[in-house]
């Protein structure tokens, strides 16, 4: 009899402790405000990104602001589809479109013209990308869901690379 009770001790204690670690597997990670603001702000900055390249790879004057405008349509597109991917997987709606401040600096792109546009546009490209740098920083550091995280971490390095490159064409003008 004392057999027979510990036996069912047992098992009950192993069903417990499977049941414990099958809630771990499926209850999905956490996601913070700084997750949630993360893919916010850089979806509008994929888009604003996106919006400015195609002005700027039809505008341009400079042979090196359409091919920049160009490269930054191809690179934030492909990085805002997966960011979409991300999104669906932890449950998060991203925006649409353009916020204040991108709508903003859209319309004055939109009014200039010729080498006034070039230089607007390409030293709006060296703010946009110190300030997007600044953003996935403090993701990678701050946020809570890995897969969000580890979004922000694989894009830093690309998006040091469209710094440099923006800041070296900005020199010209």
């Amino acid at each position: 009899m004392k057999y027979s009770k510990l036996i069912a001790v047992a098992i009950l204690a192993s069903t417990t402790v499977a049941c414990n670690n099958d809630r771990d597997e499926t209850t999905p990670p956490i996601l913070n405000s700084v997750d949630r603001d993360f893919m916010n702000m850089a979806t509008y900055g994929n888009n604003a990104e996106v919006d400015a390249g195609q002005m700027a790879s039809n505008k341009g004057t400079d042979n090196e602001i359409r091919h920049f405008g160009a490269m930054m349509v191809t690179d934030h597109t492909t990085a805002q589809e997966q960011l979409q991917g991300v999104a669906g997987r932890v449950g998060v709606a991203l925006p649409q479109g353009l916020d204040a401040e991108h709508q903003q600096a859209k319309e004055q792109l939109m009014s200039a013209e010729g080498r006034a546009f070039d230089s607007l546009y390409i030293h709006m490209q060296v703010a946009d990308h110190k300030k997007t740098i600044t953003l996935f920083e403090n993701e990678s550091e701050n946020g809570s869901h890995q897969e969000v995280v580890n979004y922000a971490n694989s894009k830093l390095p690309k998006l040091r690379e469209h710094l440099k490159n923006a800041e070296d064409i900005s020199e010209k003008y």
